[in-house]
């Protein structure tokens, strides 16, 4: 297998999003839970992602990952590690609060030592996880945990929900990261980090890479690991909602059928991703009436601005 060595150019990136539209909740029909992750952690966002009617709980800070809650117990992992003895675990959970800060606190446990365990705890829920189905899951933007935390970086967690998955997330759309030191990759991986430009779909890139399935599949998994592509902007179509403004003597209105379609659509309650879904328009096709929409002084967007103006950057 030979290799090439390259320098990726640094998108263009306005700074790191606060969560779109505070706390949403979504269906993982709708929006799998897998490709919500990935937008979050790619958008280096703060806050919990709970998953229903599990109630596990996966603590994001910053693009990674800080906890799992609602898996494993902590108290668990500590006791198999033989880190804490059971008085000392009883007393610590009477006394409330994060365990592992009490446990900080009582001089039980040393920092490297409650990291340690935290890390254990995570990568062991990940593959149960990220392998489920959700009937639904909320995100609440927040603080991060107090450190120490596991702090597994984001690239480890994306590449394990894609093994979790079997699958490819084929109609995920991605660009390069903002990545500005040289990087070493395989041919193969070169071969789709080529086509990737934040608009094809990954089934495209993979198609106009020639690439047979397993070996895509194997490239994207080292793309991801290296966090050398991320969700592109065209993902936070689910968090833009437009509307139409008053009409006046200046604004004229789409010339084309499906212009007028889309536009009627456009009720400053439903978001895009909704509008289009029920329309049966092509993702490109929405965002490009939606940005020369805008730019004409039809629209005005009521949520998700950051993620629209990503959009504008691009298109």
């Amino acid at each position: 297998m030979t290799s090439a060595v390259l320098t990726v150019p640094a998108a263009s990136h306005l700074p790191p999003l606060q969560a779109p539209r505070g706390a949403f909740s979504e269906t993982h029909d709708r929006w799998p839970f897998q490709e919500c992750l990935c937008y979050l952690i790619t958008q280096q966002l703060t806050g919990r992602l709970t998953l229903h009617p599990s109630g596990v709980t996966l603590h994001l800070n910053g693009g990674k990952l800080d906890a799992v809650q609602g898996d494993r117990a902590l108290g668990a992992v500590l006791l198999e590690q033989g880190l804490v003895h059971e008085e000392a675990l009883r007393t610590a959970l009477t006394a409330g609060g994060l365990l592992g800060q009490t446990l900080l606190r009582m001089r039980v446990l040393t920092a490297l030592q409650l990291r340690t365990a935290l890390r254990l705890q995570a990568r062991a829920a990940l593959p149960r996880v990220l392998g489920s189905r959700p009937e639904r899951y909320d995100f609440a933007p927040g603080l991060p945990l107090p450190v120490p935390s596991a702090a597994i970086p984001g690239g480890d967690v994306l590449a394990e929900a894609l093994t979790a998955q079997g699958t490819l997330p084929l109609d995920s759309v991605f660009q390069l990261a903002g990545v500005v030191q040289p990087v070493t990759v395989t041919s193969e991986a070169w071969a789709l980090l080529r086509w990737v430009n934040g608009r094809r779909s990954l089934q495209r890139v993979v198609h106009l890479s020639g690439l047979e399935a397993e070996a895509a599949q194997v490239a994207v998994r080292q793309l991801i690991e290296q966090e050398l592509i991320e969700q592109g902007a065209i993902s936070g179509l689910k968090f833009i909602v437009p509307r139409i403004k008053p009409a006046s003597n200046v604004r004229q209105p789409p010339a084309g059928i499906r212009g007028n379609l889309f536009l009627r659509h456009l009720d400053g309650v439903q978001d895009v991703w909704t509008v289009i879904q029920k329309l049966n328009f092509p993702q490109e096709e929405a965002v490009s009436l939606l940005t020369s929409m805008y730019r004409d002084d039809v629209l005005d967007i009521v949520h998700g601005r950051q993620e629209f103006q990503r959009l504008l950057e691009q298109y």
